[in-house]
């Protein structure tokens, strides 16, 4: 297990020629706030290989998210697209990252990500149920403690929402690897030019510090 400095884990590094998904769920960055969240998988294996945890801006959780998917292959990114997260959404399609996850690509503008409220494959509770499935089968590999332990603080609340976090507990992992199986049913080769990594982890800022022309 590799954990970097920006709040993130690698427990497999990228291989090539293997299908990656990045779903990810984003707080406002408040110190007192909730978390944003995020979990890269491997399709093929069916496991999780990175995550990350922590409570930065908007711009800065974007910019995690960029350099997680080009290190990754420009794997694809599925944001939800409320509130914090459609600030992420714009930030990515701004600095023109190739492979975003787009609901409804033929509308005028593309609808980026995927909102839990519009109900399909994206809705709440089947996404869920998803994840739930996946747990007790033991059919997604070694899911990490934190995962485990936050799905074990999980209470069911109804038929139309499913669960949340429990008292005292936070559900941004749930949500994420929830978000993160359901995007790779929707994964698709990604056809266009690969950046390298290193030609985008220069320009991270020191602590404190801006993004440039970011």
């Amino acid at each position: 297990m590799d954990t970097l400095g920006w709040e993130v884990t690698i427990w497999r590094p990228p291989i090539e020629d293997h299908a990656y998904i990045i779903g990810a769920d984003a707080s406002e960055g408040i110190p007192t706030g909730d978390f944003s969240a995020a979990y890269l998988l491997d399709k093929g294996e069916y496991e999780f290989v990175a995550s990350f945890h922590g409570k930065p801006t908007t711009r800065e959780f974007a910019f995690r998210l960029m350099a997680l998917g080009y290190l990754y292959g420009t794997a694809l990114i599925g944001c939800e697209d409320m509130g914090p997260g459609g600030t992420v959404n714009e930030y990515l399609e701004a600095w023109g990252y190739p492979n975003l996850f787009y609901r409804d690509p033929n509308s005028h503008p593309p609808r980026r990500g995927f909102k839990t409220t519009e109900g399909g494959d994206f809705a709440r509770i089947r996404m869920i149920n998803r994840l739930k499935v996946a747990l007790e089968t033991q059919t997604l590999k070694n899911p990490c403690k934190e995962l485990v332990k936050e799905a074990l603080n999980f209470v069911w609340v109804s038929a139309k929402r499913g669960g949340e976090a429990g008292r005292g507990n936070h559900d941004d992992r749930v949500m994420c690897s929830a978000f993160t199986l359901t995007l790779s049913e929707y994964w698709f080769p990604f056809k266009g030019p690969r950046q390298r990594v290193d030609d985008i982890l220069p320009r991270a800022p020191r602590p404190g510090q801006g993004y440039g022309s970011y």
